[in-house]
């Protein structure tokens, strides 16, 4: 509370701070910092870590990044060429979901396990395509 009060941090504002850092308890917090910048950083109490796939020594796959293929309507020839795919390759899986043309795309991404997620423009559904199982 003393450190509270030298820094001019108001309790709730602390509670509301490790709540948006996903500390619902503050029982859970073994370190709290107040950055430069004015934000504060949180360490959880050892017990209080979630447990990782490494902790329990479970192989997992890559997870990278995914690539842009449509971006509002437009399609990203660059993208395609890095991942050595085709047009007639994006249009036979976005054909999977009857869509035809790439105007109607707001957004469109494969990750890295081969889902083709495809956002449409407007208030029109979302879907992630398998690009891996067969069609």
């Amino acid at each position: 509370m003393k450190n509270l009060t030298r820094t001019r941090i108001q309790i709730n504002e602390l509670i509301s701070e490790l709540r948006i850092q996903g500390v619902f308890s503050i029982a859970d917090v073994e370190f709290a910092i107040l950055e430069p910048g004015g934000k504060i950083s949180v360490q959880k109490r050892s017990q209080k870590h979630p447990l990782t796939p490494s902790d329990l020594n479970i192989p997992t796959q890559y997870d990278g990044l995914p690539t842009n293929l449509i971006i509002d309507g437009s399609i990203q020839k660059n993208a395609l060429k890095s991942l050595s795919l085709s047009k007639a390759w994006l249009f036979h899986q976005l054909k999977k979901q009857n869509i035809l043309d790439a105007s109607e795309i707001s957004l469109a991404q494969l990750d890295t396990k081969g889902n083709l997620y495809v956002d449409l423009k407007g208030d029109k559904p979302y879907f992630i395509i398998s690009t891996t199982a067969p069609s």
